[in-house]
């Protein structure tokens, strides 16, 4: 979002020839001015406080952390009003934040494949859907099998389309009301086919899926399994990396790899500290072969359990802890007329 705006502001400075703090500084007051007039949403009010303060640091030179600051503009708004707390923007939007923040860098090595202007932006999506998706069963009870594919679509659009075409047109309108007029019809026709695509999809049945409210504690087993298996999984597409780039190396004379070499291979020393030291113990009793399968397929055999520790979350989280999938429809007569409970 705050891209274009950098990059706008960034070229009249440059064109102005002024200092790099003081372009920093003026993107920094510019920042409130568009926080505003996009109307001040928790989420928007995040995004305005963590720029202007990765932009400070950047003026200083200090040391940019995500997560810091993060945490720095989740203490300010709640400072502001606590009851931000319990605000559905508010918690997804630091929740979303966070995530693509830890889990992008796990999941951008299994995207190696693709172009690294593609990967990035499908990391991204397919980050963000994943860790939205808790919240928003659990306070939508909805979610659309395409919200991937749309947002791949979508998403670009709008923030590189609607958003700076929307802004220019309120700026051209100070000094030019008929071309103003004539850009603001454009982002108005943009919009209204993103909202008949987001109502095609809304619309749909077929495309979308209805979820049970999930507990808490269901919520935290799907971040710590989600975690734990693209952590193993970006370990392994690292080991696999390595290993084509070390078969190009020159063969032993034997022919033959040694133990201590296929071990490192295998990728699993320094993954699995238990494991590692159960191997290590088989080995230092002779059990050599034993020792090579457990170091060979712990990696493997964790993704498989992992997998199928998510697949459950998943299947369990769709039932109905009570009903199994049933719905209940009770009438009480209150005396003045009848009270509809659905459940």
């Amino acid at each position: 979002m705050w891209q274009w705006l950098w990059d706008a502001s960034s070229f009249v400075c440059t064109t102005l020839r002024m200092t790099r703090e003081t372009s920093l500084t003026v993107v920094m007051w510019l920042i409130p001015v568009y926080v505003l007039l996009t109307g001040a949403s928790p989420s928007i009010v995040r995004a305005g406080i963590m720029g202007m303060i990765g932009l400070y640091a950047a003026r200083r030179r200090l040391l940019k952390d995500g997560l810091h600051i993060l945490s720095v503009a989740a203490l300010v708004m709640l400072l502001w009003n606590p009851y931000f707390l319990v605000n559905v923007s508010f918690q997804l939007s630091f929740i979303v934040t966070a995530g693509l923040m830890i889990f992008v860098p796990k999941l951008m090595p299994l995207l190696s494949f693709l172009p690294r202007w593609l990967a990035g932006t499908v990391g991204i999506t397919v980050v963000a859907q994943l860790i939205s998706f808790p919240l928003t069963i659990y306070f939508f009870n909805q979610v659309s099998l395409i919200s991937v594919l749309a947002n791949l679509i979508l998403v670009p659009i709008i923030s590189l389309v609607v958003l700076p075409l929307g802004m220019l047109s309120l700026l051209v309108g100070w000094v030019w009301m008929r071309g103003a007029g004539w850009l603001a019809a454009v982002t108005e026709w943009l919009n209204q086919i993103t909202f008949r695509v987001v109502e095609w999809m809304n619309g749909s049945s077929a495309l979308m899926t209805l979820w049970p409210s999930p507990s808490l504690a269901w919520i935290l087993c799907y971040f710590v399994v989600l975690y734990s298996l693209l952590s193993i999984l970006k370990m392994r597409s690292k080991n696999c990396e390595g290993e084509r780039i070390g078969s190009d190396d020159t063969v032993p004379l034997e022919g033959r790899v040694s133990l201590d070499s296929k071990r490192d291979l295998s990728g699993a020393t320094g993954m699995f500290p238990l494991v590692d030291q159960w191997a290590g113990a088989l080995r230092w009793r002779g059990f050599f072969r034993v020792s090579d399968y457990i170091e060979r397929y712990a990696m493997r055999a964790a993704i498989v359990l992992l997998s199928g520790a998510l697949v459950f979350l998943l299947y369990g989280g769709y039932q109905s802890p009570s009903m199994h999938g049933a719905g209940l429809v009770q009438f009480l007569d209150v005396g003045q007329g009848l009270y509809v409970y659905l459940c």
